[in-house]
């Protein structure tokens, strides 16, 4: 056998991308080249009335289809439980649209103000205030990414995630 061979899939350009992001070199989002190199594709219907002891059924998702509708139409007309201190807490669902290039700007040069100044970042959180970012920070970053040296960083700090261990030797240690 001579190993195993994938087929579809690019080299990995983590590294790449983030020594280009440190030198100012930004992709533009909006471009083909951006689009046809960011192509997730998702065929979840293999999942459903499979000949296999499967917890979800196709009937299961057309019983539940209604309540998401509903609860997407509530979101929309901000009515439901999602209100703190009588303030409907839906800003997230525009936020792309409203933020203006001068934020854009403004936030892009204090991060490289303090990539410059710190060593490490630690997000401490649980739940939401922590996964996002997590979540944010793997998608875009090679899997080893505090282990890579500044510069193939991309000049960025060392990153570290504090939300999913409540030890005190862990955050000691961290």
């Amino acid at each position: 056998m001579d190993g195993l061979k994938l087929k579809g899939f690019r080299s990995n350009r983590t590294v790449e991308e983030q020594v280009m992001r440190g030198k100012g070199e930004r992709s533009p989002f909006d471009t083909d080249l951006f689009r046809k190199n960011n192509i997730i594709s998702l065929d979840p219907s293999y999942i459903f009335n499979t000949n296999e002891n499967n917890p979800i059924s196709l009937k299961d998702l057309e019983v539940l289809a209604p309540r998401v509708l509903d609860a997407d139409r509530m979101l929309k007309m901000e009515e439901g439980d999602i209100l703190d201190n009588g303030v409907p807490m839906t800003g997230w669902q525009n936020l792309p649209e409203e933020i203006t290039p001068a934020h854009l700007k403004e936030i892009r040069q204090a991060t490289d103000e303090l990539s410059r100044a710190i060593d490490a970042f630690v997000s401490i959180g649980i739940g939401g205030s922590y996964l996002g970012i997590e979540a944010t920070f793997q998608a875009l970053t090679h899997s080893w990414f505090n282990q890579l040296s500044r510069e193939r960083r991309g000049g960025a700090p060392e990153i570290y995630f504090l939300g999913q261990n409540m030890d005190p030797d862990y955050f000691r240690d961290t």
